[in-house]
């Protein structure tokens, strides 16, 4: 039996999107009107997640504000981390990620679209 032919994805939208542009023929990635190559070069993590964000790059409140946002959100809960310990080490990655995300975000937090930036802040 000849298996039939499998041609991928290639010119499907998958989501309209003001946030980026991808055209991998082409080799280009642009976030918010800034190459992907650029941003990882010349900007800090913080800068770039509030770009994709807000819009616009930080100015220096908002940046230090950011970095703020982020060390206050960085620790472990003793709840998740009992809850990552109690999942298999051979359990798919993904599925480990989609469990946290899970547990930061509960749903009586708002299930809205789209999401809230704090709430986008606590799963980065």
């Amino acid at each position: 039996m000849k298996k039939p032919s499998v041609t991928g994805l290639e010119d499907v939208v998958a989501a309209d999107t003001l946030i980026s542009y991808a055209n991998g023929l082409e080799g280009q990635l642009v976030y918010r009107g800034y190459w992907a190559k650029e941003l990882a070069i010349h900007y800090s993590f913080e800068e770039a997640a509030c770009l994709l964000w807000r819009g616009h790059l930080p100015d220096a409140a908002e940046l230090t504000n950011c970095k703020e946002q982020f060390a206050r959100d960085r620790r472990l809960t003793p709840e998740l981390k009992t809850l990552l310990d109690a999942i298999p080490r051979e359990a798919p990655l993904m599925s480990t990620v989609m469990s946290a995300v899970a547990a930061l975000i509960p749903e009586e937090d708002g299930t809205g679209w789209p999401p809230e930036l704090r709430q986008a802040v606590r799963i980065t």
